[in-house]
């Protein structure tokens, strides 16, 4: 049987390793940063960690799927935009 927690512990570790290599970048270029792994809706949890932490500004890339496959699917970029009041910046 596998329980929430068992997926949630999943998750949680699938987090913390994709962010090894950004991190390793943000700690060499001496950047101020701050990383955390949250579950949940992914763009309400990224306008809520900006929140919560004071940010001002929020930068995220964009998969770059095109304007047809965001209007169909939504992307979690375009989401971030609807709902931050902060500034968003895209890369690509």
């Amino acid at each position: 049987m596998i329980t929430q927690e068992m997926i949630d512990d999943f998750y949680r570790r699938e987090g913390e390793d994709a962010l090894k290599d950004a991190l390793a970048l943000a700690r060499t270029a001496q950047t101020a940063h701050t990383a955390e792994v949250a579950l949940g809706k992914p763009a309400q949890e990224i306008v809520e960690h900006a929140r919560r932490h004071g940010c001002e500004r929020i930068v995220m890339g964009s998969r770059g799927n095109g304007a047809l496959a965001g209007v169909f699917l939504g992307s979690v970029a375009n989401q971030v935009l609807q709902l931050s009041d902060l500034p968003v910046t895209l890369l690509r």
